[in-house]
């Protein structure tokens, strides 16, 4: 009983051992003969299984609901610090009216996963968890290894793909993570969530825009240079190549004169960026050495839902945990021995490669994303952190894949959100204006033609008054498609606003802009519409003047579409520079 009355960390810095360590210590040898993984015997292995974990987990005496262990990413998951765990029950982890429930579930013994259940922070919040749990028996005293995955941002992604981007903004407030939103252009700071501030100290108040915040940020001038000149590269790049930035890494001043190490994801919509921090302090800190049994790191390696492995400094993998299998539907047996580089796409192997020979040489590498191979010849997008660490004169890697498939899934859909109108699939006005800006810049570095063409529905509003507005928007859908039927691949088709559209046609003078444009306006002349017959529409054609900007150009189409309505509709005007 006095060993269990100490301290997280009491327990950690003395001799003393949790109660059946030893015992479970003692029967790690009967373990490995029925083990169907080679894991490797040192405990530093196991070590850095749980340090690099992803996952909380906590260690309970299933007779007694005590909390004998839980690791760093547990102890921040619920705001405990480390010294508080000894102290806590399970009935400390979630809120009274969810208790008994808790209970039978715990007094169940039944190995799995319970999925959003919830749990409670020391401050009283609460948060929903996917709870994966293990028993196990040692010198007559049952234990639980718990794994608890935050599904907070999980279920706040799938909120927002619901609220679609009219509650973007309110997400972003309220998202488990910190972010800034700021303008695409002179980049002021438009949103600041709450996170933000918690991660660094600062306020909107604070960093009014960009500027501001690399002085905050980086208070010394050399490293600001340094790390400003290759952020403002890779986003440069990122709004070139579709508005995604690679993530990058650094240390950042916060307000209290504090450090944090942290990863910067950024995506832009072109008049809206948003940026991501990921707080890596922790992780960059070395943890305690644990003293834990062999069997105790075997129960992890085996219940936890994500891929863990080591790998041997030849390629060869010497070790695979069962979530391997569910991953990917290979059973360990069948990788063990055999060289990682056939699971890993085509396309990401080259840059594993560097990383895996980065590991060896002794650096730290942060955590990457590659595309990792099915059984079914499917691949799966993964995220995967690795370590080496020392064996004897050997240097093997030890890493962590998780699956993050569902959030690449849910990326993408956020992406289209920005960019495309809800209602005809087409470009939206920003998206559109985006790309008209990109390809003009293109046409005067090479000095090739660009033209514009702008549409305008005849008589849409008879359509609304006579028909409703459900006959309306399907007519503007229909219309949509027989106009993006009728175009090139390469022209870029938008809705511009409630019944104009426009057509983008690269590599287009005016006479092709003006074929281009006759053959829409024909196809939806043709076009029969089952409530109402015909519709037709009225055409602006212009083709870009060297030295002309965009809303230049775009006043002039808007010009020219109305002579078209003005001349009787149903036609095409073109507009010469």
């Amino acid at each position: 009983m006095a060993t269990r009355k100490k301290t997280a960390a009491g327990i950690r810095k003395s001799s003393t051992r949790i109660p059946g360590l030893d015992a479970m210590t003692g029967g790690a040898a009967a373990m490995r003969g029925k083990a169907q993984v080679d894991l490797p015997t040192s405990e530093d292995h196991y070590k850095t299984i749980v340090e690099n974990a992803m996952d909380g987990i906590a260690l309970v005496d299933a007779d007694t609901y005590r909390l004998l262990f839980a690791n760093p990413v547990f102890c921040r998951m619920l705001g405990y610090a480390p010294e508080e765990i000894a102290a806590l029950s399970v009935m400390d982890l979630h809120p009274a009216e969810d208790v008994p429930e808790a209970l039978r579930e715990f007094d169940r013994h039944v190995e799995g996963k319970t999925e959003n259940f919830r749990v409670k922070r020391r401050d009283g919040s609460v948060f929903y968890a996917d709870i994966t749990v293990a028993y196990f028996e040692s010198q007559g005293r049952r234990h639980v290894a718990g794994f608890f995955r935050d599904i907070t941002g999980r279920r706040q992604a799938e909120q927002l793909i619901r609220e679609r981007q009219a509650e973007f903004t309110a997400i972003v407030e309220h998202s488990p993570s910190a972010m800034i939103v700021t303008t695409g252009l002179d980049q002021q700071l438009v949103v600041a969530n709450q996170k933000f501030t918690d991660l660094f100290g600062y306020t909107k108040q604070d960093v009014p825009d960009a500027r501001n915040w690399w002085v905050l940020a980086y208070p010394d001038e050399q490293y600001r240079a340094q790390i400003e000149t290759e952020w403002t590269r890779r986003i440069v790049a990122a709004i070139e190549s579709g508005g995604k930035i690679e993530p990058m890494e650094a240390v950042v001043a916060c307000k209290d004169r504090s450090k944090r190490y942290v990863r910067f994801s950024f995506t832009s919509t072109g008049s809206t960026n948003i940026v991501t921090f990921e707080d890596l302090t922790e992780r960059r800190k070395m943890e305690q050495a644990l003293q834990e049994s062999e069997a105790r790191y075997r129960s992890i390696f085996e219940s936890v839902d994500d891929f863990v492995y080591t790998c041997e400094a030849d390629g060869t993998l010497s070790s695979i945990n069962p979530a391997f299998e569910r991953m990917t539907g290979w059973s360990p047996q069948e990788w063990l021995g055999r060289h990682f580089t056939p699971l890993v796409h085509p396309d990401d192997l080259p840059r594993m490669l560097v990383v895996f020979g980065k590991l060896l040489a002794g650096e730290t590498v942060p955590a990457n994303e590659v595309r990792l191979k099915t059984k079914a010849g499917t691949y799966l997008d993964v995220e995967f952190k690795s370590v080496a660490i020392s064996r004897g004169d050997a240097v093997v890697i030890c890493g962590v894949l998780r699956d993050i498939t569902e959030r690449k899934r849910v990326e993408k859909l956020l992406r289209a959100l920005a960019t495309t109108d809800a209602l005809t699939g087409l470009a939206n006005r920003g998206e559109f204006t985006r790309l008209l800006e990109k390809e003009m810049e293109r046409a005067r570095r090479y000095g090739s033609p660009l033209s514009l063409v702008m549409y305008d529905l005849d008589h849409f509003k008879r359509v609304n008054d006579e028909f409703g507005h459900d006959a309306g928007d399907e007519v503007l859908r229909t219309v949509s498609r027989v106009a993006k039927e009728s175009i090139r691949s390469s022209d870029v088709a938008a809705r511009w606003g409630g019944e104009e559209f426009m057509v983008l046609t690269p590599q287009s003078d005016l006479a092709a802009a003006n074929r281009t444009a006759e053959k829409l306006r024909e196809a939806i002349a043709r076009h029969h519409f089952d409530t109402l017959g015909k519709v037709t529409v009225s055409v602006g054609v212009v083709q870009c003047s060297p030295g002309e900007d965009a809303p230049a150009l775009l006043k002039r189409v808007d010009e020219a579409l109305y002579r078209a309505k003005a001349r009787g509709r149903n036609c095409v005007e073109m507009s010469a520079a």
